[in-house]
């Protein structure tokens, strides 16, 4: 224990502070997200750690009082009790600003609890006057009868700050809710022994442990960045725009979007080309020291900029001057082809979501123009339209899977050797009372970008099957409904089962369905062969989906218990343009393995008579009919005035 001229034990109080300094020294030599809740938890590490001082000055200078000025004894007093104030304060602010519980409870509110801190404030600083907190006279310093307002304004912040986080709780990470729950216990706790033991300096120690545990659960910069690239991530690029558009500062973002980059990798190899890159950061860094520089990946920079005298379109050219320089690293020389897409400080940006996809769909663009280098894409209103359209029919898609609204339309399928319509695929459609019907290419593909594709494909599945269940395909002449499934639902391991729970709930043969796959949804050939084995093994069969429509394989289709193979429309349009003679061929193959044939896109008489000449089995297309409603369907079945294209 250490004791110097006062009774008091400075041991937990020394101990804290070169803990303190060392927080401040690591703060400072690190690039930190320029956010609220850094420079709140900046106000805590300066308070504390100026309180403390404060604290261990003022008990030695009262145990010589008669030795000092009194002015001088009410000056560090008036310093110790004021940061204590402020510290509480600022912790209760750096918890809200963790928790975001401006989301549930206005600013105003929020910040109405500073009230009590500066009100202790006035109490402090007037003391010298009023004796309210403490006074200093001949016989040395003495508590007041507003003293017990320590205790009251640190159990009033920690009480309060806890009710914050535990409002907004569900919407907290488990880590940060756990670390903001157990840094204001620690608080409270110290608080108590403190009170019981008041000759132990002992609150520092307890502010020391709180600001561990902020500072390595969510605050630390290295927690965001890119290792080796040493650049922050696009998840530190998620924490700080939020932040940005809430306090309303403006700010514009500079993508620097790297040519041809998965060659690059090859060439150089993933890890010496993150040390290149990081060559690349530094450089940026020196240039622009008051700007944020980002990493997104796949050779994506982003620089973002909040400094109104610094326009970032301006320096354009001095990147593409340097880019267009070689890059040194060991032995090699790299050289980086560029183009950029550049987001103003004018676009009204709404949301951290809106900000990013309008980058991504700007950086997608900029990827595919390798030929356009050093070339800008400007990031106008238009983007900001397509991100809020894909939001809008986002919250429609969910709309109709909650309701459970999602409709089915088939389109027929024509066999050519029985010269009538015996099939037809089940295709999801989606219609909102606000947005109308959405295109189904729209929607789907949203749908697999964001997961609502798996309960979409459920709930398609199960319309099919209840569509089968209520009506009688053999007096319509239907023998099999075609179902797509998407590549995320082929990924599920428990597919099968979900499949056949389905079709035994409407109690239907299972060969009325026909599950259609396309190439890319074959990622792992284990699961989808466990599963298609399943499936097959109880009367399901399958068709290979858009087969030409990318870079089929048809190694794996035949390795794979397919029975149909359907034609990609444009593999089908370009053979009828006379852009390509591969069909002929492509069906003889698919002829010889047993297996039949659809081809999709027939718009006239001829390409019928021509493709059933070629042997293809089914033909399916606008010139038999395009997607229907249910009962138009069934209408165009039953209705006797329809006469069947002759072959």
């Amino acid at each position: 224990m250490i004791n110097w001229l006062s009774n008091y034990n400075y041991d937990y109080a020394i101990a804290a502070i070169p803990v303190h300094a060392l927080f401040l020294a690591f703060y400072f030599s690190h690039k930190n997200l320029p956010i609220r809740k850094n420079k709140s938890f900046l106000l805590v590490l300066w308070t504390t750690l100026i309180m403390n001082i404060s604290d261990i000055m003022s008990c030695e200078m009262v145990a010589i009082h008669s030795r000092l000025p009194i002015a001088s004894l009410y000056i560090i007093n008036i310093i110790y009790f004021s940061t204590f104030f402020i510290r509480n304060w600022s912790l209760y602010d750096y918890t809200i600003e963790d928790a975001k519980v401006y989301k549930f409870i206005p600013y105003p509110i929020l910040y109405a609890m500073a009230i009590p801190m500066l009100i202790a404030i006035i109490i402090t600083v007037t003391s010298p006057i009023t004796h309210w907190l403490f006074y200093i006279d001949s016989t040395g310093y003495h508590n007041s009868i507003m003293y017990p307002l320590l205790y009251i304004s640190s159990s009033f912040y920690r009480i309060i700050s806890l009710i914050c986080v535990f409002i907004s709780i569900k919407h907290l990470s488990h880590r940060t809710s756990i670390s903001l729950i157990a840094m204001n216990f620690i608080l409270l706790i110290g608080l108590f022994i403190r009170r019981a033991y008041p000759n132990v300096l002992i609150m520092s120690f307890f502010s020391v442990i709180a600001i561990m545990i902020i500072y390595l659960s969510s605050l630390n910069p290295d927690l965001y960045r890119v290792r080796r690239v040493d650049l922050f991530s696009d998840e530190a690029f998620e924490r700080i725009i939020p932040d940005l558009i809430r306090r309303k500062i403006p700010f514009e973002c500079l993508c620097i979007c790297i040519q041809n980059f998965a060659t690059l990798n090859t060439l150089y190899n993933p890890q010496n080309l993150k040390y290149i890159l990081s060559i690349v950061g530094k450089w940026l860094i020196k240039k622009y020291p008051h700007c944020t520089i980002f990493y997104f990946g796949n050779g994506q920079l982003v620089i973002l900029n909040t400094r109104q005298t610094l326009s970032l379109e301006e320096e354009i050219s001095t990147i593409s001057e340097k880019f267009t320089n070689t890059w040194k690293y060991k032995n090699y020389e790299v050289s980086f082809p560029v183009t950029y897409a550049f987001l103003p400080k004018t676009l009204k940006v709404d949301s951290f979501y809106s900000t990013y996809e309008c980058l991504q769909l700007g950086m997608t663009e900029c990827s595919l123009s390798f030929k356009r280098v050093n070339t800008v894409l400007y990031i106008d209103e238009s983007y900001l339209e397509r991100v809020h359209r894909t939001e809008e029919v986002a919250r429609a898609i969910g709309k109709a899977i909650k309701n459970r609204t999602l409709m089915i339309y088939l389109q027929p399928l024509y066999s050519a050797t029985q010269r009538r319509i015996t099939a037809a695929e089940a295709l999801a459609r989606l219609y909102d009372e606000e947005l109308g019907f959405i295109p189904p290419n729209e929607f789907i593909s949203i749908a697999e970008n964001n997961g609502q594709i798996i309960e979409l494909g459920r709930q398609i599945f199960d319309e099919t099957c209840k569509f089968i269940n209520e009506h009688d395909l053999d007096s319509l002449g239907i023998d099999f409904i075609n179902v797509n499934l998407s590549p995320t639902q082929c990924m599920n391991e428990n597919l099968a089962d979900e499949l056949l729970e389905t079709i035994y709930k409407y109690n239907i043969p299972t060969n009325r369905i026909n599950l259609e796959i396309t190439e890319s949804s074959i990622e792992d050939l284990s699961i989808i062969r466990y599963q298609m084995d399943r499936l097959s093994n109880v009367g399901l069969r399958f068709s290979m989906d858009d087969f030409g429509s990318g870079t089929s394989n048809v190694a794996r289709l035949v390795e794979l218990p397919f029975t149909i193979v359907k034609l990609d429309m444009s593999l089908v349009w370009s053979y009828f343009r006379g852009t390509s003679k591969i069909l002929k061929s492509q069906i003889e193959m698919f002829l010889n393995e047993q297996m039949k044939i659809v081809a999709e896109g027939v718009e006239d008489e001829h390409m019928a008579n021509e493709l059933a000449a070629l042997g293809c089995e089914y033909e399916q297309g606008f010139y038999y009919s395009k997607p229907l409603p249910i009962d138009e369907f069934i209408k165009l079945i039953e209705d006797n005035s329809y006469a069947q294209p002759s072959l």
